[in-house]
């Protein structure tokens, strides 16, 4: 049953599991830096080789299947037709496993030739040590690409926990081995290895759960299910040409990052990493329960999937703009604390300063993901890949523009800017093509509310600190209770709070 609480509850858990994931994933990776003993060619070749598997894994499985496989299935369910969908559903998880299977294979044999081809510009000391990790992480992406089939069925009958529980799963079983090679001296390849068994725990979780709802791998009927995977292929082939710049910066940042200096390759991975921490708990939150949800709306009503879908544009506004405001303020402090003692103060002030142009895009990085899904939901893959991919090719360009003009810092700034152009572009195509659209000056009245909010706040925060005589930005932590508690001074309503 599609209402409003369910969609409460499952956003509100779903969001908290994935802030569970970031967080442990923040500590894994200072744990990782400490392994590596700080931002050095291991650590540089280690995270370049994980890059690979990772970005293979939201491409082929996460970002591209299961954003044009979920509608189908949801369809399929809403009306009747269950056995349909399951064959559907293992049809494409055997596919999955067929194609992993052969990448798997090619990767143990010609490692080097992969990581040329996403890192052609890592000098020979870490191409060697990349070389020496990537098979053994590999079975990563096999395993977890199986597992988002998975997913894709458990989404659909608005189950999350699991799915959004799999990412701590995983990250637990990274943080153990990193414990335990400490204590152990065990060396770095047995870490790799590590990897893969993380993606099979996340797996075996994802398929218990499928089996316990009932849901089963149906033998496909072979014509018929064939027709309805030939309909989930031609919304996918569109968005081959363009994978969104929300995981094509991934890409584009591991091939001109492959150029940086030892060891910033690490302070941009650990960049992202610490702003990932809220954005990603976020933006995943909207991936994973929109969705379904707005493709059910629509079976029934279009007046209010376009009313649920302005209330989810007003709280991802109104929750990421104190966000970027927390992280352009405090990158100096958060930098010094992820590194610790193993970084040096030329490490910190890189880290600070692509933390603060990162933050500069975290309000258009959650819309552009809140557009992309509503036009998925609307069964369009072809409109937001044409218009992720000119934003990618803006990405690509200027990443190496930026990185020649302005070093490591040129990079992440290409990446906002093309982050920046692409949110209304893709507002006014989906206006303009599904009659899905936002009250523009509901929404700048809404904004300048926000803004005020935030003013008011700051004001308050330099009284304070004025008062104590401290400098210190750990106020900023007060933003979101403050805000919380204003809103309706301000006149801040939500259907979904």
């Amino acid at each position: 049953m599609v209402t409003k609480s369910s969609l409460q509850k499952n956003l509100v858990y779903t969001a908290l599991l994935i802030l569970l994931s970031r967080v442990l994933g923040l500590y894994q990776d200072q744990l990782l830096i400490h392994f590596f003993a700080g931002a050095t060619a291991a650590s540089d070749a280690f995270l370049t080789a994980f890059r690979i598997p990772n970005m293979l894994r939201n491409i082929f499985s996460e970002g591209l299947l299961t954003a044009a496989l979920i509608p189908v299935i949801v369809q399929f369910l809403q009306t009747n037709q269950r056995d349909r969908a399951l064959r559907l559903l293992t049809f494409f998880f055997f596919i999955t496993i067929f194609i992993f299977s052969l990448l798997w294979v090619y990767v143990w044999y010609f490692p080097a030739s992969i990581i040329k081809l996403f890192a052609p510009g890592l000098d020979t000391l870490r191409l060697n040590y990349a070389t020496y990790f990537l098979p053994a992480m590999f079975g990563f992406v096999f395993f977890l690409a199986s597992s988002e089939i998975l997913s894709a069925g458990l989404r659909s009958i608005n189950h999350f926990f699991i799915p959004a529980l799999g990412p701590s799963l995983y990250t637990a079983t990274i943080i153990i081995a990193l414990l335990l090679a400490k204590k152990f001296s065990w060396q770095s390849y047995t870490l790799a290895w590590m990897v893969t068994l993380g993606g099979f725990v996340k797996f075996l979780a994802r398929y218990s759960a499928f089996r316990y709802f009932s849901l089963s791998l149906l033998a496909p009927k072979f014509i018929n299910t064939l027709a309805d995977a030939k309909i989930v292929f031609l919304r996918t082939m569109p968005l081959l040409g363009g994978f969104g710049v929300t995981q094509t910066h991934i890409i584009v940042e591991g091939i001109v990052g492959s150029y940086l200096a030892i060891g910033e390759i690490s302070i941009l991975h650990c960049a992202w990493r610490l702003i990932n921490v809220p954005q990603i708990m976020l933006r995943h939150t909207v991936n994973l329960v929109l969705l379904p949800y707005l493709s059910a709306f629509l079976l029934h009503s279009k007046l209010r999937m376009r009313f649920m879908f302005f209330e989810v544009i007003k709280l991802l506004v109104w929750l990421s703009m104190p966000l970027s405001l927390q992280f352009f303020l405090s990158a100096k402090n958060l930098s010094a604390i992820f590194y610790g003692s193993t970084a040096t103060a030329l490490v910190i002030a890189k880290s600070a300063i692509v933390l603060q142009v990162l933050s500069l895009g975290i309000v258009f990085h959650l819309l552009n993901q809140a557009l992309t899904t509503t036009f998925y939901a609307c069964k369009d893959t072809l409109s937001p890949s044409l218009i992720n991919s000119c934003a990618t090719l803006i990405n690509a360009s200027g990443s190496f523009l930026g990185l020649r003009l302005f070093g490591l810092p040129g990079i992440p700034l290409a990446t906002v800017f093309s982050i920046i152009i692409t949110a209304p572009v893709l507002l006014i195509v989906l206006w303009q093509k599904h009659n899905i659209y936002i009250p523009i000056a509901k929404l700048m009245k809404f904004c300048a509310a926000s803004f005020l909010q935030i003013l008011l706040f700051l004001f308050l925060k330099i009284f304070l600190q004025y008062f104590f005589l401290t400098t210190t930005n750990w106020w900023l932590l007060g933003c979101y209770p403050f805000i919380f508690l204003t809103k309706r001074w301000f006149g801040i309503r939500f259907f979904l709070l």
